[in-house]
C-alpha cells in the first residue's frame, strides 16, 4: 500500500530485504568489520563491505571471527526524504509504485 511504501521510506530499518542485510562481523584480534555476506562456507564467510566498489567479497577465516550479528540499519539512508523536494518524493513515490 502507498502508506506502508512512505513507512518504509521514512524508516528504511523497519524491513529489511535479506540481500541487503548488513552484518557485524567481531573480529579475534579486535575491532569489527560491517557489510553484507555474499557467500558462506565452513571455513570462511565473504564479505562486501563497500557494494559500489568493484572489488571482490573480503575472505574472513571462520576462526578469525568471534561473533556476527545482523546490524539493525538499512543500507537506505535514514532522513532521504528530508534532502528531496516535493515533487521529488511523488515521482520517487510513483517510480517504486510503477515497478511493481
Amino acid at each position: 500500500s502507498l502508506s506502508e511504501m512512505i513507512r518504509h521510506t521514512i524508516a528504511p530499518a523497519l524491513a529489511i530485504d535479506p540481500q541487503f542485510q548488513i552484518h557485524v562481523v567481531d573480529l579475534v584480534a579486535g575491532g569489527s568489520l560491517f557489510g553484507r555476506i555474499a557467500k558462506e562456507d565452513p571455513q570462511a564467510i565473504y564479505l562486501i563491505e563497500n557494494p559500489l566498489a568493484l572489488e571482490p567479497p573480503r575472505k574472513i577465516w571462520r576462526k578469525d571471527i568471534t561473533r556476527t550479528t545482523k546490524a539493525q540499519l538499512s543500507t537506505m539512508p535514514r532522513g532521504l526524504l528530508n534532502t528531496l523536494k516535493r515533487r521529488q518524493i511523488l515521482d520517487l513515490m510513483a517510480y517504486i509504485r510503477a515497478d511493481k
